[in-house]
């Protein structure tokens, strides 16, 4: 657990500084979306890591992370944000 912690927080501070989704000169709508893609993927890991626990902890007090849910939560998050994004960038 504490290596998922150092290593969410380790990405959630590198990525901001490490991707920039405008650089190129004519947007491209896949470039976009998946640069923001995976920009997100890290946040929607841990917020769905956080709301899986605390609806773990009302009805099965004892039980591990369901990792199936938080991963497929975190996708679908992370993919419609960032087709999202990516249009909004191509359309201006």
């Amino acid at each position: 657990m504490r290596l998922i912690a150092f290593v969410l927080i380790l990405t959630l501070s590198c990525t901001p500084i490490l991707a920039a989704t405008t650089e190129a000169t004519v947007p491209n709508f896949w470039q976009e979306a998946d640069i923001t893609f995976w920009q997100t993927l890290p946040f929607a890991i841990m917020w769905g890591y956080i709301l899986e626990r605390q609806a773990s902890r009302v009805m099965f007090p004892d039980s591990d992370p369901h990792w199936n849910f938080i991963m497929s939560f975190s996708t679908v998050v992370s993919l419609g944000n960032a087709f999202l994004h990516a249009s909004e960038v191509v359309k201006k």
